[in-house]
This record gives structure tokens, sequence and C-alpha cells, in this order.
């Protein structure tokens, strides 16, 4: 059966591991256990699996060299439409191995995170509609790469971009990257709140419909909110600032809507920082967050492959699954 393992262990017990039957979203994720579509490696079930199966005693890593140089380019456009198409465009090129195009990474601006951005950092063109951050390993001369970019970019209308040649440079588009959810953490100081933050992934085919949600939910809740972040998998951040209790409220709905929207978009609801203990609140009713992507009948099968390698459940209790899924299991084994 490709969804069990046998773990031989030391002692010359062995453990039998029911993985559940659900798969991970083809996308960057980090919800739940991890599940391929064929046969499960037992690495990648514990990597992200958030301290609740194991512990980690020795890591043998690979080190890789730093590149000679890195170009990093801020591109401004006057609209989203024509930012998202040179995006795909330069996703594009990267994976072919034939394109001199090879980018690290690839960060989004929507309209509302260059507002919040305007006042500190007046280089930004006023008429600016988005703006596209990205990066290149490249050699001290590789006059052939920053041409390709160069001609990329002005085939999707680029309007005016900033380049990194310098450490200074480099440093004030890495800092800019990084204002944005500090600003968006003073504002909510500033009104008594807290930030209400997406976490959302869904696939490249995807991606149109996800900012089409983000847009219509984000607007028709009437809460300030900015969109930024790792475009290049499809993975942006969403975050709210709510002003007083009603638009926390608010925020709180759209986020629901939002990552519910995800999942039906072949995504994840967390693709970078976990599920953790966290729940919402829906109809008067909590989940716990994994519900939304996996249902019950997921939550009680990820209880159950940790209960197996974990059956004292001392390992991160709560975590991912909630503690009484596997005080329910303990009482049956027990």
């Amino acid at each position: 059966d490709e969804r069990q393992f046998v773990i031989h262990l030391s002692s010359g017990e062995q453990l039998q591991v029911q993985l559940p039957s659900y798969q991970a979203p083809a996308t960057k994720d980090a919800s739940g256990y991890f599940v391929a579509a064929d046969r499960t490696d037992l690495l990648d079930l514990f990597i992200g699996s958030e301290g609740t199966l194991g512990l980690v005693t020795q890591v043998q890593v690979g080190i890789i060299p730093l590149p000679s140089d890195i170009f990093s380019c801020m591109a401004f456009f006057s609209d989203v439409e024509s930012a998202v198409a040179f995006v795909k465009s330069a996703r594009q090129a990267s994976r072919d191995l034939e394109n001199p195009l090879d980018a690290l990474a690839i960060e989004y601006y929507d309209p509302h995170a260059l507002r919040l951005l305007r006042p500190d950092y007046p280089r930004i063109p006023e008429n600016a509609g988005a703006a596209v951050y990205f990066e290149q390993a490249t050699s001290q001369d590789d006059e052939i790469v920053l041409m390709e970019w160069v001609e990329l970019l002005e085939e999707h209308g680029c309007m005016e971009d900033f380049s990194g040649f310098s450490e200074k440079e480099k440093a004030e588009m890495v800092e800019i990257r990084h204002a944005v959810p500090e600003f968006c953490h003073r504002g909510v100081r500033q009104h008594g709140t807290y930030k209400i933050a997406t976490d959302v992934a869904v696939p490249d085919e995807a991606l149109d419909a996800i900012l089409a949600a983000y847009h219509d939910i984000g607007e028709a809740s009437g809460v300030p909110y900015v969109l930024f972040g790792h475009i290049g998998n499809n993975h942006l951040h969403w975050d709210f600032i709510p002003e007083n209790k009603q638009q926390l409220t608010a925020a709180k709905q759209a986020f629901i809507d939002l990552s519910r929207r995800g999942v039906e978009l072949g995504g994840t609801i967390s693709a970078e920082h976990g599920v953790g203990k966290k729940s919402y609140e829906e109809n008067g009713a909590s989940y716990p967050y994994l519900y939304m992507m996996y249902g019950e009948q997921g939550l009680r099968e990820t209880a159950l492959t940790k209960h197996q390698l974990d059956p004292m459940h001392i390992l991160n209790r709560g975590n991912i699954v909630p503690a009484d899924f596997l005080d329910s299991l303990q009482r049956d084994s027990g």
C-alpha cells in the first residue's frame, strides 16, 4: 500500500504508519502533512510537520557557492494587468533552460501597497498602478542577461524601473519589500486593532482567478488592505489593516472567503507559516484551520498518522489537529 509505512526501530519494534487519504495541493504548501499524488517519501512527511511527528537529531547539508553577483530590479507598470503579464512571461522564461533569464525571486506590489509606501519612498512613480521586483544571479559583466530583461520589460509596457547594481541600491529595494508589512503593523497599532493576513497559494493556472478574488473580496469588505509578496509561486500576502472593531469583523470574514476560494482553485490555506493551533469562526462555531481544506475526515486521518508515530501525544500537542481528536484515539487504543 503506497499510503502505508513500516518503520523498523533499533529496538526491533515495528511501527505501522497509515498516511491520510488526502493529497497535498500541487503548489507551495505548509498545511498539514505532505501526502504526494503517487508515493510519499517518509522524509517529506516529517518536513513541515510542525514538530508533531518527531525530533530531528542530525542534519546533513549541502553548500552551494554564492553567485558572483545578483542583479536586482524594481519595475513599475501602469496597471495590474501589465504587471501580471510580465510576471507570467518572466516565469516562463526562467523555466526554459535555454533562455538566459532565470529569476531567483519575483515579488509583486499592488496599487494599495504602492500608496502605502510612497510617503516614505518618493522614488515610486505617482502614476504607477503596480510593481514587480525581481532578482537574477549574474556575472559582473553579463550584458546579455541585462538586455534580455530590458526587452521583456519594454514588451510589457514597463513605465519606469530602478535597478540595483551597488550594494546600497540593492539594500534599498530589499528595505522597500520589508517595509510593507512593517507599515501595516504601524497602521493597526495606531487604530488599536490587529492585522488579518492570508497565506494562500494556488497553482499557476489559477493566478488570474485568485487575483480577481483578492480584488473583489477585498473591495467588498470595505477594509483597507494591501496585496504583495511572492507572486513567482502565486503566494501573495493579503494584509488587512482594520481601523475599528467592525472592520476587524469584516476582515476576518474576508479572510475565510478568500482562503476557501484558494482551496476551490486547488491551492492551500497556508503556503508558508503552517496551521499551528489556529482556528476560525463561522456561523457561531469554531473550526480547526485545516478543516477548511480536508474536512473532519481529513483531520481524523491526520490525527491517526500522528498517533501512530507519537502514541503518547507529547510532541506539540494541538498543532495541526485538535487535542480532542488525539484523545479519542488514545481512549480507543487504551
